[in-house]
């Protein structure tokens, strides 16, 4: 399978194999009992409410998310972290259960701390600064289906944004990925752009208020889609 996207791109070979815990949620049945392996941030107690409701076994159960939905896992493991970091992401072997409500959660039998994007998502954009403390990021998949989060004010949405807006900042991102473009000043704002190159992501860095003309159309978007 390829990416269709601002050119033909393999599929990144962290997402063999992966399922979506979209898939999962939309008929728990036919997945209960069955080992699947899940790339997924850790999200603490649900930090940001994607879950959509309580714990399913414990108070201690935590949550995972990727860009189609969110999931507990029961029981807690000790990840060696801090509870609060919710950007690791991990690449998790698991069980799916069923408690005795219907509500789907997850066993993990063997978790890896990983550096890349969820399945499917080619695009994450982070937004920080600004006189008030900005904490936003948006994660996009290929076709456009979008994740927003505001990490200020631990919220969440689900929404889609244009094809070819995603197209077009891919097309002018992609050579510089791997740069920091501009000058950081108080108060201002800095952008972070993950996208793949190959295997690997890759990161830009840009200081809009300082960083060359030719990203003008790209901070326009950008902003569309963080502050909607």
């Amino acid at each position: 399978m390829v990416i269709a996207c601002a050119g033909v791109t393999p599929e990144p070979s962290l997402w063999r194999g992966v399922t979506t815990i979209g898939e999962i949620l939309k008929d728990p049945k036919a997945w209960e009992s069955k080992e699947v392996k899940l790339l997924a941030y850790y999200r603490w107690f649900d930090l940001f409410g994607e879950t959509g409701t309580g714990p399913p076994v414990t108070r201690s159960d935590v949550a995972f998310a990727d860009i189609t939905g969110a999931i507990y896992s029961t029981p807690w493991i000790d990840l060696g972290f801090s509870p609060q970091e919710t950007e690791r992401l991990f690449l998790l072997r698991a069980k799916v259960k069923i408690n005795p409500a219907g509500q789907p959660y997850i066993e993990v039998q063997e978790g890896q701390e990983v550096e890349g994007l969820p399945k499917n998502v080619i695009l994450r954009v982070r937004l920080k600064g600004g006189i008030i403390g900005f904490n936003r990021e948006i994660l996009i998949a290929k076709d456009g289906y979008a994740l927003y989060l505001d990490r200020k004010t631990n919220q969440h949405a689900r929404l889609k944004v244009e094809r070819k807006e995603l197209e077009e900042v891919l097309r002018r991102i992609r050579p510089l990925l791997g740069q920091e473009l501009g000058t950081p000043i108080p108060d201002g704002f800095a952008y972070t752009l993950y996208a793949w190159d190959g295997d690997k992501i890759r990161t830009l860095t840009v200081y809009p208020e300082s960083a060359p003309r030719e990203l003008e159309p790209v901070f326009k978007i950008l902003k569309d889609w963080l502050f909607r």
